[in-house]
């Protein structure tokens, strides 16, 4: 689906003082994702209707897609100035306030409960923030108030199935994402998800179906989603053994968005599971020009130059882990393993010795441990 086009400057159009054309330019940028524009037109609006809850309202929302938090909730608190008890303006000040101020977020969702208690957006809002505060319990409550108050509001849907996809609760999970679906058939984001549920099921073939639809709803829309079903398309794949797919899939995630560590580290792991090694080793190097002080990469990275017998790679490349941090008990302790193979005691002593020293509780031992998780047996 081609993104929509970008409104004509409203200086082109007749009356510019008109405020319903400054409103239809507002509403045509926003939907364009031209939030810049949106929030000039909001302005010049305002100027002409200050008295306008609902495009105060809407200039908040845009301010927040400006990440420009403050102004936002200047404009949430210029609305509640007038009007109190402007349910969807405690609403959207809560959903400002959440991630900087849970605690008073938390208490613009109360406000609103208190205003309407059968408001199905202030009940999913208090959901939000009891799940960022790992109040599992609580926020399952706050969903199934919200779907009980309003059975079409579908974001509840899906952080419900989300939640109960996190607590293992497979079944549920899938009915709360096909609820979701029933809503919002276009939701990329409920299709992935329904997908993961299912595969967690080990139902990995109608798994593939939703990440299939899934890329095809967000395909030329949203790369970084796109990128995502690509990459939960390729685990699905892998899990019924069709490598060849599998690592296509996460190619294809890879070109959509190349800044997904997640996505390179599991094509790397796959690579390795069906023993194309070289190829893998390649991936971690492509991974590592992005992230070179990643330390997890180049654990992964010298424990697979050790399985291709390739020591000498391998020292270079523990020195280099604990050149990035001289504080690694692992990566002294993986190189004294690694010197031991080389036949350089002396060294390898030194290098258990720092390592010992960092971490009091490491025994000798260790050494074999790390010798054989190394596959330098």
């Amino acid at each position: 689906m081609p993104k929509p086009r970008k409104p004509t400057p409203l200086r082109s159009r007749s009356r510019p003082d008109h405020a319903d054309l400054w409103e239809r330019y507002a509403r045509s940028c926003r939907h364009a994702g031209d939030f810049q524009n949106a929030l000039v037109a909001y302005d010049r609006l305002l100027v002409l209707t200050p008295d306008r809850p609902d495009a105060i309202l809407d200039r908040g929302f845009i301010l927040e897609r400006l990440q420009r938090t403050s102004d936002a909730l200047a404009s949430y608190d210029r609305l509640l100035q007038h009007q109190p008890d402007n349910i969807d303006a405690w609403i959207a000040k809560g959903m400002a306030l959440r991630s900087p101020e849970p605690t008073s977020a938390r208490a613009c969702f109360d406000r609103a409960i208190a205003i309407e208690e059968r408001s199905a957006a202030a009940w999913y809002g208090k959901g939000l923030v009891a799940l960022d505060a790992q109040q599992d319990n609580t926020a399952l409550d706050a969903f199934n108030r919200s779907t009980h108050l309003d059975p079409d509001f579908a974001p509840s849907w899906l952080e419900r199935g989300r939640l109960l996809l996190r607590l293992e609760r497979y079944d549920d999970a899938t009915i709360a994402f096909d609820n979701a679906l029933q809503i919002q058939p276009d939701n990329a984001d409920a299709w992935i998800e329904r997908g993961r549920a299912l595969a967690a099921m080990k139902r990995h073939d109608v798994a593939i179906t939703s990440y299939d639809k899934a890329i095809d709803l967000s395909r030329d829309r949203d790369r970084v989603t796109t990128a995502s079903a690509e990459f939960a398309r390729g685990a699905a794949l892998a899990a019924v053994n069709r490598s060849d797919d599998a690592i296509a899939a996460y190619d294809l995630g890879l070109d959509h968005d190349i800044t997904q560590l997640d996505g390179h580290r599991d094509r790397c792991l796959l690579l390795e599971r069906f023993e194309r090694f070289d190829a893998a080793l390649l991936g971690y190097d492509r991974a590592l020009t992005l992230w070179p002080e990643h330390l997890d990469l180049w654990f992964a990275r010298g424990a697979l130059l050790c399985k291709l017998r390739r020591h000498e790679e391998a020292l270079a490349n523990y020195d280099r882990i604990v050149q990035l941090q001289a504080t690694s008990s692992e990566g002294w302790l993986q190189r004294c393993a690694v010197l031991e193979r080389l036949n350089r005691p002396q060294e390898a002593r030194q290098s258990f010795a720092i390592a010992e020293q960092i971490d009091p509780s490491l025994k000798y031992g260790d050494r074999r441990k790390a010798f054989s998780s190394l596959n330098l047996g």
